[in-house]
């Protein structure tokens, strides 16, 4: 885990001669996570541009208002459900801590492909408690699996409800889920992660970490264990009730942009996006929740215009205010950034 391994600039894992990655291979990474921009740009040449700016016009401020103030509250549900965790595994975070780091999380998680920087979270409760990142890590990746399953579960049902089982955006959430699955088996199937890890251990340039990873791996394990505990149904509950302020809110945005859906259409809808952008080929589901919900609106009826419409509220509201949330949290406590030549490996 990243806060066992040893400090300093080099020889670092995957980088035997100390000098960092490529430029080239740098690119090649965010080549990867930006895919999203060229989609959304094919679908705005195929669309209506003054239709979109007419629908934006004629959306009704009071919805949409409501459905901005419903966002808080959904963190606040998740940040509490991630204190669930942490007072299972017997780390004491204050509900406010819990609150602000949550929020600060999600807004790195924002400009992060496929929100991978909500591993933030571990490093707020080991600057504020001391406890080492790999006993922490469980409650991160346990609160995220909450979310990602039940998504999954609407996304999947909403395939089936509506008839769209020959649909190629199913064979998306499917291997999205063959993917969620086999990471949770690795992260909580201690024989399947050790056997990986031992594997890499191998090789030369991480020979001389082998001790330490292997340390880092146990004790993951045994912080992953204490989470097997009957508190975890308080977890569902908060995670049920946030999702259920979610969908409310993503339907209140509906009514404002004066589209004619139901509350499950709607839930549906957002299960999927939201799935969609934990694939690591965007930012926060732009193009890919673009691109589904063009195709779920024409299916139903409705026009393509209006679909960018209310991807644009979703994107607004869900995202970007989250994400103002966070950088507002993030002001009000700041993570302290530790060096890797600080000598705190904790």
């Amino acid at each position: 885990m990243p806060g066992n391994l040893p400090s300093g600039k080099k020889d670092r894992p995957g980088d035997p001669g100390g000098r960092g990655l490529t430029k080239e291979s740098g690119w090649k990474r965010w080549g990867v996570r930006l895919l999203g921009i060229p989609v959304l740009a094919v679908i705005l040449l195929f669309v209506d541009l003054p239709s979109v700016v007419v629908h934006f016009s004629r959306i009704r401020f009071q919805p949409f208002l409501l459905a901005a103030l419903l966002v808080l509250p959904v963190y606040l549900l998740k940040s509490l459900r991630w204190k669930t965790l942490l007072w299972i595994q017997g780390v004491r975070f204050g509900a406010g801590q819990a609150l602000l780091s949550y929020l600060a999380a999600n807004f790195i998680a924002f400009i992060t492909p496929g929100r991978i920087g909500e591993v933030v979270k571990a490093l707020y409760v080991r600057e504020a408690t001391g406890e080492r990142i790999s006993r922490v890590i469980p409650t991160v990746v346990a609160d995220r699996i909450f979310d990602v399953y039940l998504l999954l579960l609407v996304s999947l049902g909403g395939f089936v409800s509506f008839s769209l089982a020959g649909s190629g955006l199913l064979w998306a959430v499917i291997l999205t889920a063959a993917g969620v699955i086999g990471f949770t088996v690795l992260l909580f199937v201690k024989a399947v992660a050790m056997s990986i890890t031992a594997f890499f251990l191998r090789l030369n340039f991480l020979q001389k970490y082998r001790e330490r990873v292997m340390e880092a791996v146990e004790e993951y394990f045994r912080s992953a264990r204490l989470l097997l505990d009957r508190r975890l149904g308080i977890g569902l509950l908060l995670t049920l009730a946030a999702y259920l302020a979610l969908f409310l809110a993503a339907h209140l945005l509906a009514v404002s942009a004066r589209l004619d859906l139901n509350f499950w259409q709607v839930t549906f809808m957002l299960s999927v996006a939201n799935t969609l952008s934990f694939l690591p080929i965007s930012i926060s589901g732009i193009g890919t929740r673009d691109a589904f919900l063009v195709l779920f609106f024409i299916r139903i009826g409705r026009s393509a215009e209006s679909a960018l419409v209310f991807s644009a509220l979703i994107l607004v509201t869900v995202f970007l205010l989250g994400g103002v949330y966070g950088f507002i949290a993030y002001l009000i406590k700041p993570l302290r950034w530790r060096s890797p030549g600080s000598g705190n490996t904790r």
